[in-house]
């Protein structure tokens, strides 16, 4: 079964290195995403909330780390679709500033993309949808969940509309020694779509203490 966890209020780039298990995280190892091969042989693959975007071609932006030519025109126009830029598609071999030609919107999305291509079988998400609007956040994390149905996906961010998406939960209290569990993992309910879930009342049923803790001292996690 897939896994998915979720900290709603955390030190990001502290929580994304610590899934790393590096002894001295950087900033750059945070935001390069760079597909990663852990002691599992599994691939885990990092989204920043600032994706990094070489300079050069659009196909090489989208293949990042991997060569402009990893992949052919068909494939990446398919997953630049997916992910709602198939407008760009037609670019992939214009050479220009994509970092700063595209909004913030579409460089996450860009990360999307390039997540479809990978095919990680860890996916960390860091505020990976903060610059998209909720209709497309929900759009591209229902397409995340239906594509990879056994990967384990760690959601860290602070909204609260991303837990509907994830079936555990765990909160961590700051203090001078670091992060420290102060409550049992909760079981959040079966993903359904944010509407339901909101309408219904489940979502804010199943996590009573969440809501009773500072947000400024605390931190959530889920896990599906």
């Amino acid at each position: 079964m897939a896994r998915r966890l979720y900290p709603e209020y955390a030190d990001h780039d502290c929580l994304a290195n610590q899934q790393l298990h590096s002894p001295n995280p950087t900033h750059h190892s945070v935001r390069a995403q760079i597909p990663v091969e852990i002691a599992t042989g599994a691939k885990l693959l990092i989204l920043p909330q600032r994706p990094y975007v070489p300079m050069g071609t659009l196909r090489r932006a989208v293949n990042y780390p991997n060569p402009a030519h990893n992949r052919n025109v068909k494939e990446i126009a398919n997953v630049l679709e997916k992910v709602e830029l198939g407008h760009l598609a037609k670019r992939l071999d214009e050479e220009a500033s994509w970092d700063q030609i595209l909004s913030g919107g579409e460089k996450q999305r860009l990360a999307f993309a390039r997540v479809l291509l990978h095919r990680p079988d860890i996916i960390v998400l860091d505020e990976a949808t903060a610059a998209l609007d909720t209709p497309t956040q929900n759009r591209l994390m229902e397409l995340l969940f239906q594509e990879f149905k056994d990967a384990t996906v760690v959601s860290i961010g602070h909204r609260p509309e991303l837990a509907a998406f994830h079936q555990r939960k765990i909160l961590l209290k700051h203090d001078c020694g670091g992060a420290k569990l102060v409550s049992d993992v909760y079981r959040l309910p079966e993903h359904r779509r944010l509407r339901d879930l909101m309408e219904g009342g489940t979502f804010r049923g199943a996590l009573p203490e969440a809501e009773a803790l500072n947000p400024r001292t605390s931190e959530a996690l889920s896990i599906h």
